[in-house]
């Protein structure tokens, strides 16, 4: 959460800066710059819920699949 907020002020920074008419790449590079932040934040997000399971409710277990104890089949 603290790097998506950090990505909105650095976003903020960049609208301001094209806001005021600043010339030469200063404005860009901060919107590159806040595109770094946000994109860090995304893979913090994926790795949270993909590696770590957090938020995600597992599946209800089926009376098959409880039949069939661990074994996992592979097509």
């Amino acid at each position: 959460m603290v790097a998506n907020l950090t990505a909105v002020g650095i976003f903020a920074i960049s609208f301001w800066l094209r806001w005021i008419g600043a010339l030469g790449v200063l404005p860009a590079g901060v919107s590159l710059a806040g595109l770094v932040v946000l994109g860090l934040a995304g893979w913090l997000g994926g790795e949270l819920v993909f590696v770590h399971s957090m938020g995600v409710k597992p599946p209800p277990v089926t009376s098959r699949q409880a039949a069939a104890g661990s074994q996992r089949r592979i097509a």
